[in-house]
């Protein structure tokens, strides 16, 4: 049962990809006042950006590991998945943040603003694709369809 979502996950995963790369392209929810020359990243903080990217890289595949291995080791279900692995989300960034000395609050409350944005995304989705739904399973827009009226 579970290996059936595999297909319509990667498809999502490149529609997504294709979507956001798009949107980069165009400049869509991108703030110039913000930028930062690339010359300027690069020559500074290099080694150090190289190193909080290898780490992030490192928690993504550890907690796919708790949440993946354990639905397919039998351990827990999906749903009990999703809250140990929000869970041992929240635990790495506690230990990053009180690793790095940072207050906790602002990057909890960024974490809860960027996790209703997601949320806000997938829900206008699904609304979008409950409207053309009930539009395409209108008796008279299916007999437009076929005969070419």
């Amino acid at each position: 049962l579970l290996i059936a979502g595999v297909i319509p996950g990667i498809l999502s995963a490149v529609i997504m990809c294709v979507g956001i790369l798009t949107l980069a392209y165009l400049g869509i929810g991108f703030d110039k006042s913000q930028a930062v020359v690339e010359s300027e990243v690069m020559s500074d903080n290099e080694n150090q950006q190289t190193k909080g990217g290898f780490a992030g890289v490192i928690k993504l595949v550890i907690l796919f590991a708790i949440v993946i291995g354990g639905i397919y080791s039998g351990i827990f279900t999906a749903t009990e998945a999703a809250a140990i692995g929000a869970s041992a989300a929240l635990v790495m960034l506690v230990l990053q943040a009180l690793s790095d000395r940072v207050k906790i609050i602002p990057i909890l409350f960024s974490a809860l603003r960027d996790s209703a944005s997601v949320t806000s995304m997938v829900l206008r989705s699904w609304l979008v694709q409950a409207f053309f739904h009930s539009l395409l399973s209108q008796p008279a827009f299916q007999v437009s369809l076929q005969f070419g009226c």
